[in-house]
């Protein structure tokens, strides 16, 4: 996802806690090759809900999850156990945001600079490209490569340093 979301790695990741009710409660999206179709003349809110849980197949590597709201000014038709939005913004607790994580070829003092001005004392993480033989690792070494120096993403072939 790094490639295609953040400028060839050159962005930023924001990481959440799921705990938080808003986070946690996201929905999983589905991939298949049945795509839902808009029938404007039998729209549902669950056909809306279904348009926007779902993918194309080709993009099932993302493991996405959305967080789906509501407009504060919405009438009784949306569902009703959605998040509400104020103008369009959907209000965090302070503590959702747990860390930003920078790509491989991003500005790390940058992005470091910005959060210490804006969020001081939220962690910045980096996310490191590694090229690992496992064949010619063994088990000991290949933990001490995952041990707490490194944290393993779901993200092939990256790891983060804190």
């Amino acid at each position: 996802m790094w490639s295609h979301y953040s400028n060839n790695h050159q962005g930023i990741c924001l990481e959440f806690d799921a705990g938080q009710a808003v986070i946690g409660n996201a929905f999983q999206v589905e991939y298949g090759d049945a795509l839902p179709v808009l029938d404007i003349l039998t729209f549902t809110p669950k056909d809306a809900f279904q348009i926007l849980v779902t993918k194309s197949p080709d993009w099932r590597n993302e493991d996405e999850y959305r967080i789906l709201a509501r407009d504060g000014q919405a009438d009784d038709v949306t569902p009703q156990f959605l998040p509400i939005t104020n103008n369009d913004f959907l209000a965090l607790p302070p503590s959702a945001l747990t860390a930003i994580i920078a790509g491989c070829r991003a500005d790390v003092d940058k992005i470091k600079a910005l959060v210490q001005k804006h969020a001081p004392g939220l962690p910045v993480k980096r996310a490191c490209r590694l090229q690992i033989d496992t064949a010619c690792l063994s088990r000991n070494k290949l933990l001490a490569i995952s041990a707490p120096d490194f944290h393993l993403a779901n993200t092939a072939g990256l790891y983060f340093l804190p």
